[in-house]
């Protein structure tokens, strides 16, 4: 058995577990959002960022990995699972295996992503109104009564109020 297909297997599985972390950081990633928790979000987003880099490097790895089995089989594009499990008939249910394992993963990646993009624009719209309406107030500055008190306008007072 080539040694190319077993580090593509090897890739493979990583990329697996890799796609499977970047899931559960997702996870937390959506949670923190909920809780608007600033230096959370900060860490949960560098987490991502980081398993991020590490599926590029595989998915790097994978593609070499696909080059030299085509190289191999003297064949000018990459080969498909379909035809690395006809010319690996040994390892065909561990590839198609593999790849409807993977194909279930990104499916999952894809909704959770939608889900997260969701929680997202609805946290960023609320601090934009957040933004308009102290910017608005602050255009709009109070005056002083006579102890030096500030008088603020009374859209300022309901943020007052909310905060």
């Amino acid at each position: 058995m080539s040694n190319w297909i077993s580090e593509l297997e090897q890739v493979l599985r990583e990329l697996l577990q890799a796609h499977h972390a970047w899931l559960v950081s997702m996870n937390d990633y959506e949670r923190v959002l909920r809780a608007f928790d600033a230096p959370e979000i900060e860490r949960a987003s560098k987490k991502q960022q980081q398993q991020l880099a590490v599926i590029q490097q595989l998915e790097k790895r994978r593609q070499f990995a696909l080059q030299q089995l085509a190289k191999q089989h003297k064949s000018v594009q990459s080969p498909t699972f379909e035809q690395l499990a006809q010319n690996y008939p040994q390892r065909k249910l561990i590839l198609l295996q593999m790849r409807q394992e993977l194909r279930d993963v990104l499916e999952r990646v894809k909704k959770k992503n939608a889900g997260a993009q969701r929680v997202t624009t609805a946290a960023l719209g609320n601090l934009n109104t957040a933004l308009r309406v102290i910017g608005a107030a602050a255009g709009n500055a109070g005056t002083y009564d006579r102890k030096g008190a500030s008088v603020a306008p009374q859209r300022l007072k309901s943020i007052e109020a909310v905060a």
